[in-house]
């Protein structure tokens, strides 16, 4: 299922990582489970597991995923240091035992000269000590940029990997876009070429995840530096393809952009919006006038002909208006189904509404059709993406006009 979201704090635990989640308009988060750099990891808080399980439930979060810290390399020379990452792996699975169905990702590590062969070996032999068929997290292999000794720059690699491994139910991939670009695939000029080799050598039916950044570096640098989208080497243009292509437009996508909160919830808009099939430069503009931004989309998304003063809806709005990024109200009828309720009952009482739904089911009889927030169809009529969901997901009886 298609979500986005971006690398949270988890400092202030897991139900304000979701909130933080919500405010900035994502429907998944990435985190780390223990500090990146060592190995300490204060206890989970079952009830603040509770809580944030709550909050994924009630805004439908499919998944979460788990990133493990950097100091794991389960095919480093010294036998302490592998013995360590795999203790810390164990541990963290532990944990997601919390988050059932979520994501645990890691870095395939670095094997220090003893030739990738021995290190695939080693990060084989530690995972099937550490996979069991009872867990409830599925395991992600990251791509990697291919810097020094680091294995995962190649497919070749994580595939030997994943076929080596007691229980590859349990085992997938991490796509990142710019260990990717970095490590010589060609994203920019030949993304499908580059699908089709991830295909034939892994299998795009192990590809769980998608980490989208862009790049400080060329295609081939080797070099593993982030940017934020649009400011590197890779573009949007390459980007919104790759979260547009039909492979992959039914997995979570997770920012790992050098961003602050305002920056992330810029690039989920964005990354919302290629979705909607919203004109990024509409995005843009009202995405930078805030509140005001928030007020002009109200007004061309609420359904023409009902009722405003409502003051059950109108109270609804004023509630849930302020929180929700500007390009969530494409979503609103899956992501909030008591406005649906609401919606359907103000139709009852409008003329003007039963007149737009004959409208919107002859529009609909030509195909399907994406439309922006206050567009016009072919024909000259006003249309309402809100609307044209919604009745796709209703019977319209014949004559109802």
């Amino acid at each position: 299922m298609f979500a986005v979201g971006c690398h949270l704090s988890s400092s202030k635990g897991f139900a304000h990582m979701g909130r933080e989640a919500l405010s900035i308009g994502g429907d998944t988060f990435q985190f780390f489970l223990r500090n990146p750099r060592g190995g300490s990891a204060k206890e989970a808080d079952p009830q603040d597991a509770a809580l944030l399980r709550e909050i994924m439930k009630e805004h439908h979060f499919p998944l979460i995923l788990a990133h493990a810290p950097y100091t794991m390399n389960l095919c480093s020379a010294k036998e302490e240091v592998r013995a360590f990452g795999e203790e810390m792996m164990r541990d963290d699975l532990r944990r997601m035992e919390l988050f059932p169905g979520s994501l645990y990702n890691f870095h395939p590590g670095s094997h220090s000269g003893q030739g990738a062969e021995e290190g695939i070996r080693l990060i084989t032999e530690s995972l099937n000590r550490i996979l069991t068929s009872e867990m409830h997290t599925q395991v992600l292999l990251e791509t990697m940029a291919g810097k020094g000794s680091e294995l995962g720059g190649k497919f070749e690699e994580l595939r030997a990997i994943l076929d080596g491994v007691n229980f590859p139910e349990k085992l997938g991939v991490c796509l990142d876009t710019c260990h990717v670009h970095d490590a010589g695939y060609d994203l920019i000029g030949d993304l499908e070429g580059v699908l089709g080799t991830f295909d034939r050598v892994i299998g795009l039916d192990r590809l769980k995840a998608v980490h989208l950044n862009d790049s400080k570096n060329p295609c081939g640098s080797r070099k593993d530096r982030h940017e934020k989208l649009g400011e590197g080497c890779i573009g949007l243009d390459a980007l919104k393809r790759l979260v547009l292509s039909p492979p992959l437009r039914n997995l979570p996508f997770f920012l790992e952009t050098p961003n602050e909160l305002s920056g992330y919830r810029k690039e989920i808009r964005m990354v919302k919006a290629w979705r909607a099939g919203l004109r990024h430069r509409q995005v843009s503009e009202i995405a930078e006038e805030g509140e005001d931004g928030v007020r002009i989309l109200v007004d061309r998304v609420w359904p023409r002909g009902l009722r405003k003063e409502s003051a059950e809806i109108s109270a609804w709005w004023k509630e849930i208006a302020p929180s929700m990024g500007l390009w969530e109200w494409s979503h609103l009828p899956e992501r909030f189904p008591e406005f649906r309720e609401m919606y359907l009952q103000e139709l009852q009482h409008s003329e003007k509404a039963l007149k737009r739904r004959e409208e919107v089911r002859t529009l609909l009889k030509k195909g399907p059709v994406t439309l922006l927030y206050g567009d016009k169809d072919e024909e000259g009529n006003h249309v309402n993406v809100l609307e044209e969901w919604i009745l796709r997901e209703i019977e319209i009886p014949e004559g109802d006009s």
